[in-house]
């Protein structure tokens, strides 16, 4: 029986096994550091669905949802889920990981399914625009995201935003909107040949998650308590109960080797730092687009940094003239309700995503305007936000370097960093302009001032260490299926493998893309 070794639980390996799965003489390893839910938030969270929200006890209330502040210079906090940090927790992954900058972003994620469990709802394919670099200009993907789509619950609507970003199967329907999306949706849908001019195109926002069932309790980015957004760990948790992979929890892939005509082999050790070694006919590594190159500098003396492309993150807080009724009596579902496309298929492309009300609004007032009750409810009956991703043309990158000291049985130490932008960078303020430009067809009025333009790797939307490219000859590129010199029985099969990034989210095309690797990679003879 042929044997397949994964490293990860994330997007990418999830998209992979999907693809491998098909192959009935197939024997499927995972190894991945695994950290799950605590038990203690699991317990309390599977207890409280059999009721509402409403008839829960205060201290439920408060350790359900609970929202983790910003730290050390952060815009945005980490999300919490259901009261526990556990994705950002470090198991023994981030060990040897620093930032020059100070920037702190937690870059490796050692929870089972990864960054999705709190990242991971968007739903919406990379545009046409960033693909045409990628194997046989996209078009292979478009086979992948219809497989990846099959298996994800993706609720939204086939409006103005899929001329742009094409659907790739059936929605669900969205839970009843906010009322502030209502209007903005609705005043673009009588302006769209306005806003065409723009080159801004609007729509519903399209997201992974049960929709169906959807309580619109308004407490979505405090995790759910009924699991009904997507994530990998869904995934594998089915496959783990039905015994369709081998699953390998607590272990921390060191480096990897190849030799000629040989089964390629893993070198790990477990959390609590006792060596471990795996072997298989192909290893596909999907730990992350920084884990995995980290797991490259480990393996390959002569790489000593990589630099990868990020999609830079613009948080806009937004005002509109008319009120909508007070939000916090009305509760929606909170992750993006809708979404607009800046600049479609031009170099400035860009992507808002549009968040009516979320709780933390508050938490982000100035001190002196949110203590006061009256107030705090007048301000949210105005506010909204847009959190705009730029493209990986116009967005800095980030600089991955390896230590003198690791290799062998032991994790490299590896320095990131990467170049502030200011409100003043010429993209930031293309943005800005383009949201402007829309303000009275919208009533949606960006208040430059507080907008903030994120730290280095804060959007979390990182990649492309290791490039596609159809030459040869460089070390530091991907062929079409995620191999890089010397391996020839290894490959990457997440977003370290992108030549380019959208600005639109990930989950949907690191899926797809490593599924299409598989898919590839089954019918090679070496």
């Amino acid at each position: 029986m042929r044997t397949a070794l994964v490293i990860g639980s994330g997007p990418a390996a999830a998209g992979c096994i999907l693809r491998l799965l098909d192959q009935p003489d197939l024997a499927i390893t995972v190894i991945d550091v695994g950290a799950r839910l605590p038990e203690a938030n699991r317990a309390r969270a599977e207890g409280l669905r059999a009721s509402l929200p409403s008839q829960w006890l205060d201290a439920d209330w408060r350790a359900v949802t609970a929202v983790a502040k910003a730290q050390n210079g952060e815009v945005l906090p980490e999300k919490s889920v259901l009261g526990s940090t556990y994705p950002f927790d470090n198991f023994g992954q981030m060990t040897g990981v620093s930032w020059e900058g100070g920037t702190h972003v937690k870059a490796i994620s050692g929870a089972l399914g990864g960054f999705s469990n709190v990242w991971g709802a968007q739903g919406y394919p990379f545009t046409k625009r960033a693909l045409a670099l990628w194997p046989d200009e996209g078009k292979t993907m478009a086979s992948a995201y219809q497989d990846v789509v099959k298996v994800i619950p993706l609720a939204g609507r086939d409006d103005e935003l899929a001329t742009v970003l094409p659907l790739y199967g059936d929605l669900l329907e969205l839970p009843p909107l906010a009322e502030r999306s209502r209007r903005m949706l609705a005043a673009s849908a009588r302006s769209r040949e306005k806003l065409q001019r723009k080159h801004l195109v609007a729509g519903a926002a399209r997201v992974c998650f049960h929709a169906n069932q959807c309580l619109s309790c308004g407490l979505c980015n405090s995790g759910c308590v009924w699991d009904l957004l997507f994530s990998t760990r869904q995934l594998f948790e089915r496959w783990i109960a039905k015994g369709q992979i081998r699953y390998y929890s607590n272990t921390l892939a060191i480096s990897i080797s190849e030799r000629p005509g040989g089964q390629p082999a893993v070198e790990a050790m477990t959390v609590d730092g006792a060596p471990k070694r795996f072997v298989a006919d192909r290893i596909f590594v999907g730990a992350g687009a920084i884990g995995s190159t980290r797991i490259v500098l480990n393996s390959l003396p002569g790489i000593k940094r990589a630099s990868l492309l990020e999609t830079r993150q613009v948080i806009i807080p937004l005002w509109s003239r008319r009120p909508v009724p007070n939000p916090q009596a009305q509760p929606a579902f909170t992750v993006a309700q809708a979404a607009i496309m800046i600049a479609a298929g031009t170099p400035s492309e860009a992507f808002l995503q549009f968040y009516p009300y979320d709780p933390s609004f508050v938490g982000a007032l100035p001190t002196l305007l949110s203590k006061s009750a009256a107030v705090r409810q007048l301000l949210v009956r105005h506010l909204s936000v847009g959190i705009v991703y730029l493209n990986s043309d116009q967005s800095p990158r980030l600089l991955v370097e390896r230590a003198p000291a690791g290799g062998g049985g032991s994790q490299s130490a590896i320095s990131l960093s990467g170049a502030r932008l200011s409100l003043a960078n010429r993209n930031v303020r293309r943005v800005l302009r383009s949201v402007l430009s829309a303000s009275r067809t919208l009533d949606m009025w960006p208040l430059v001032p507080a907008a903030k333009v994120s730290p280095a790797g804060r959007s979390y939307h990182w990649g492309g260490s290791f490039p596609y490219s159809p030459e040869e000859g460089n070390d530091m590129v991907s062929d079409r299926f995620g191999r890089i010199k010397p391996w020839r029985k290894v490959h990457l099969i997440d977003a370290a493998t992108f030549p380019t990034l959208a600005p639109t989210g990930f989950l949907l095309t690191v899926m797809a893309n490593a599924h299409r690797i598989a898919s590839e990679s089954l019918g090679l003879d070496i």
